[in-house]
């Protein structure tokens, strides 16, 4: 991923601040939906989706329904692409860590503001509940 793309705090915000409704979106973790990703019946992210947009959706036929999709690029770890440990430390300290603290507070605000967080279970603006719900489900 590029650094931009990791920034979801300043993502989430702009939407919010140009008019989208916390209500209008589905956040889950990224491992939520891959663990679940070859059952589209019961998978909880799509689930949470189909709560919003209807139970018809985002349920293919039989005869359309890809049932294995890999990614078959070949590309390095982020690892050997970053060697620089250093270069490495400092993203994370310097941009990804306080961009995801950020991103745990906003999303603990819009709980309940009718955010879907999938899975989550704890209280709005728990910060601490919220960001063990991410952490524990995204390589975060």
């Amino acid at each position: 991923r590029t650094v931009d793309q990791g920034l979801y705090y300043y993502k989430i915000k702009n939407f919010l601040n140009n008019g989208f409704l916390p209500s209008q979106f589905v956040v889950y973790p990224g491992n939520v939906y891959l663990e679940n990703r070859d059952d589209l019946a019961s998978n909880p992210v799509l689930e949470a989706v189909r709560e919003r947009l209807g139970t018809h959706v985002l349920r293919p036929t039989e005869n359309n329904r890809m049932t294995k999709m890999y990614n078959k690029g070949k590309h390095n770890p982020l690892d050997d692409t970053l060697t620089n440990a250093t270069l490495r430390r400092r993203l994370e300290e310097e941009v990804y860590g306080p961009a995801n603290k950020r991103f745990m507070k906003l999303l603990a605000r819009m709980v309940d503001k009718g955010m879907t967080l999938v899975g989550y279970t704890g209280e709005a603006h728990d910060v601490p509940a919220v960001t063990a719900w991410m952490e524990g489900q995204w390589d975060f």
